[in-house]
């Protein structure tokens, strides 16, 4: 596949684009019972606005070349493109599904260099990727407007690095200097809540819709302050290795820096991290919704945590005082404002010192830079070769640039003709999902007519916004170092974002740029979301088969369409008003359709925190159940649009419903806490769908094979 070969060229950062449906947060009500709170309710719809990264547009396939080296790159395409289809007989789809479809492209394929991971997903946002590459080079050799001319500028302040450390370290030297002028804490929490600063912020400020009352934006506080992002590679026994090399990296950078006792303050800074992380919610507990998105202020968290300067953080980020604060890890926040407290303001500083030259590092010198980008490709991410900086100066630019970028994007990928076929498609799911629900035997009649009102009444958002972005940047970019632009969009996303505070989100804000690989239902506005990059092949093409389409984007559709109503949807109408519209019947229904799907659940996945429990986590029972609705639903309006059923048409669509979860990694990356493994995602998906066993002839001999009455239903 050229698109390989694309993405060892393009691939800006060895992480892998997150391969998971939409990020649920906990239970409301327990399995069987109706209990409802309505608070909670809201609390979770404010955290569900998560997505996952799905798909791409398709790139225009370069001109054949005449040179003697054309005919091997053809056959190198040609094998890896049979690799990618290729079946692998040997194997019963009964037996194991994903790798009968799979096999052969997980034995062939090899992860490349700069990738940890290698999927559809990271090879699709690899093509997106090459488009915004080919934007920004045409912003830096020859702009066609004025906005273009200031991407060009940010860009090539970036891939201008100069090679001389010290020359490097130079910009950062102001802010170094202000940091060792701390002289208390208030000192150092203006500092790390200053805007324009890229030093770590152990506990996070933004601006986001407010949980319990959604037409309005609030403040949002949350814990961060963790170079390694997750507190597993600091509490973990199996992660030790890792603090290790992260401790040597501390040192290294603080060397360059010419820090006094560079190994010692490593040390300082690795003990104070692992303390902060120790004092951080594990994700499965930020996922519990009794607990999580606690309205508070001031004066309370200062009743909670003590003396700190709450007061100084807000004034920073230009707060007003009396402004109510949503606290997404309560316990959490006040812990690490009492820790921060009783810290040395030694440690803090070396700590704020170090954060500033790691994050600085991608704007200083191309050795720093490097330094950074090895360490995380090969540690953190467990990739052997880290982008080049061509790559990594277009991650940054992309990254910071993202709404304008975003717009130059949708105008060269969103055609009508695309974007009707799609929508298209979204409608005929719709109509598979209301027919669905019109004859569910799981749901009281009350419920299936709010569903069927739910259904009707979802908005559907196609490739980007209407409105596009204001012409220009919004800041200067000429004559500036790339460290001093760096600093100029961190100020200017937070204005952007202030500026919104008290005010009513606008019905077209979108939560992902159109160029990321990505796709997400927002249940506060009752609306499906796909962006440009997901509306092209691997997962979308109009001029393969439907059968391919249908498996894949259609299966993707029916997911996030299956959240407008399932256990986290009955909790708002079609109104968008809060209400639970299920009995407690329906819910104690449901509870029995989750337990079959945990009862055909291999004990090999565990999600808890507690590796004595067995039973997967509540969420990722809730994500495996959207995949069989999916599913389910794509296949339902396939069939209805087709004039009759097709065995190899049905062969077709499962097999694409394969492809689209095949995944290969490292040893050592770290897996997805919630969301099942690839082989799982597949294996247990099909054998709950009826027609899965007609089509391959699947029989109670064969491994994957349940009987009908302990299938799930969708509902």
């Amino acid at each position: 596949m050229r698109i390989l070969r694309l993405a060892r060229r393009l691939w800006a950062g060895s992480h892998d684009i997150y391969a998971g449906f939409c990020d649920r947060h906990g239970g409301i009500f327990n399995r069987h019972g109706g209990d409802f709170d309505t608070r909670r309710a809201r609390r979770f719809l404010w955290l569900s606005l998560f997505a996952v990264s799905l798909a791409a547009c398709s790139q225009q396939p370069e001109g054949a070349s005449d040179d003697a080296g054309s005919g091997q790159e053809a056959d190198q395409q040609q094998s890896e493109e049979t690799n990618a289809q290729k079946i692998d007989e040997t194997i019963s789809p009964g037996d194991d599904f994903y790798a009968r479809v799979n096999g052969y492209w997980l034995e062939n394929t090899e992860i490349p260099a700069e990738f940890s991971v290698i999927s559809n997903f990271t090879l699709a946002q690899a093509r997106a990727d090459g488009i915004i590459a080919e934007i920004l080079d045409r912003a830096h050799t020859a702009p066609t407007s004025e906005t273009e001319k200031q991407i060009g500028q940010f860009y090539a302040s970036l891939l201008a690095l100069p090679e001389d450390n010290m020359a490097g370290l130079s910009p950062v030297q102001e802010d170094l200097e202000r940091i060792n002028a701390i002289a208390s804490i208030d000192d150092a929490v203006r500092f790390f809540s200053d805007p324009a600063q890229l030093t770590a912020m152990p506990i996070a400020m933004r601006i986001a819709p407010h949980p319990d009352a959604p037409e309005q934006y609030s403040v949002l506080l949350s814990q961060s302050g963790l170079g390694l992002f997750d507190r597993r590679n600091y509490l973990e026994a199996a992660r030790a290795e890792t603090l290790i090399a992260y401790q040597k990296y501390i040192g290294d950078m603080l060397t360059l820096a010419a820090m006094p006792e560079p190994d010692a303050a490593a040390l300082q800074i690795v003990d104070f991290e692992s303390r902060l992380a120790a004092r951080h919610w594990s994700d499965m507990r930020r996922r519990e919704r009794a607990l999580v998105l606690t309205q508070t202020d001031t004066e309370a968290l200062s009743a909670a945590a003590g003396p700190f300067p709450w007061s100084a953080l807000l004034e920073v980020r230009a707060i007003p005082a009396q402004t109510p604060l949503i606290a997404r890890e309560l316990e959490a926040i006040t812990g690490i404002a009492k820790y921060i407290q009783s810290t040395e303001l030694e440690t803090l500083k070396r700590y704020l010192s170090f954060h500033l030259i790691h994050r600085a590092a991608p704007y200083l010198s191309q050795e720093i830079a490097q330094r950074r980008a090895r360490f995380e490709a090969n540690v953190l991410f467990a990739a052997p070769q880290p982008a080049d900086p061509t790559a990594r100066a277009r991650a940054l630019t992309t990254d910071a640039l993202a709404p304008t970028l975003s717009d130059i994007f949708v105008g060269g990928q969103c055609t009508q003709e695309h974007r009707r076929a799609v929508y298209q498609l979204v409608e005929e799911i719709r109509q598979a999902a209301i027919g669905r629900i019109t004859n569910a035997q799981s749901l009281s009649e009350t419920a299936r007519v709010t569903a069927r009102e739910k259904l009707s009444a979802i908005d559907v958002k196609i490739c980007g916004p209407a409105e596009p972005a204001a012409a220009g940047l919004g800041f200067r970019t000429e004559d500036m170092t790339a460290y001093k632009n760096a600093k100029s969009v961190t100020a200017h996303k937070w204005q952007a974002a202030l500026s919104r505070l008290g005010t009513q989100p606008a019905p077209d804000d979108w939560h992902a740029p159109s160029y990321r690989v990505n796709a997400y239902y927002d249940p506060l506005r009752n609306r499906i979301v796909l962006p440009a990059a997901i509306l092209g092949a691997p997962f979308f093409d109009p001029a393969r088969s439907d059968a391919e389409n249908y498996g894949a984007l259609g299966a993707i559709i029916g997911h996030e369409m299956s959240h407008a109503i399932d256990d986290q949807g009955r909790l708002v109408d079609a109104a968008q008003s809060f209400r639970d519209w299920w009995t407690d019947e329906d819910a104690r229904m449901q509870g029995i359709l989750l337990e079959k799907i945990a009862d055909a659940m291999p004990l090999r996945h565990n999600t808890h925190d507690d590796p004595a429990q067995h039973q997967p986590a509540p969420e990722t029972l809730r994500e495996a159940f959207a995949d069989i609705r999916g599913l389910t639903l794509a296949h339902d309006a396939f069939i209805a649009t087709h004039a009759a059923e097709d065995t190899a048409d049905n062969a077709t669509f499962f097999n694409a419903y394969a492809r689209l979860w095949r995944r290969k990694s490292r040893p050592g990356t770290l897996s997805d806490p919630v969301h099942l493994p690839a082989d799982l995602r597949v294996n247990l998906t099909v054998r709950h769908i009826s027609a899965w066993y007609d089509t391959f002839d699947v029989t109670p001999a064969h491994d994957l094979y349940i009987t009908p009455e302990y299938r799930t239903v969708p509902w």
